[in-house]
């Protein structure tokens, strides 16, 4: 029997297939990914915001400290719980709580009638 040279086609799909295997190996080897989230903080602080309260009052450098997803304080001087994920607010400025998606707060009222659409609204 004589030496014939591998084709460049079958080098290729040895390279393949080794490379698949290693991949394979790998996976198996490794395991799943078991990595978690780590657990959010009790708190979330924005300070040195500019706050507005309420139309006319301003509050300058202001903290808003955020506790399970609800506003637990606002002032100038709040003491921030070492274990916040705190928000440089400096150069914001923070509506606290006066965000809705569904209010009608300032939108003008049609001249045939109340506003359209949302919830109980007529459509158009």
């Amino acid at each position: 029997m004589r030496d014939v040279p591998l084709q460049p086609c079958t080098l290729k799909a040895r390279f393949v297939s080794k490379i698949c295997a290693m991949v394979t190996l790998g996976v198996l080897v490794g395991g799943p990914a078991t990595a978690q989230r780590p657990d959010p903080p009790p708190f979330f602080a924005i300070r040195d915001a500019k706050v507005i309260t309420a139309p006319g009052q301003e509050l300058e450098r202001a903290t808003v400290l955020i506790a399970d997803g609800l506003i637990e304080a606002i002032g100038t001087d709040l003491e921030i719980p070492s274990d916040t994920w705190v928000v440089e607010g400096a150069g914001l400025v923070l509506y606290p709580g006066l965000i809705d998606a569904m209010t009608t707060l300032g939108q003008a009222v049609a001249e045939d009638g109340p506003p359209r659409g949302g919830p109980g609204g007529r459509s158009g």
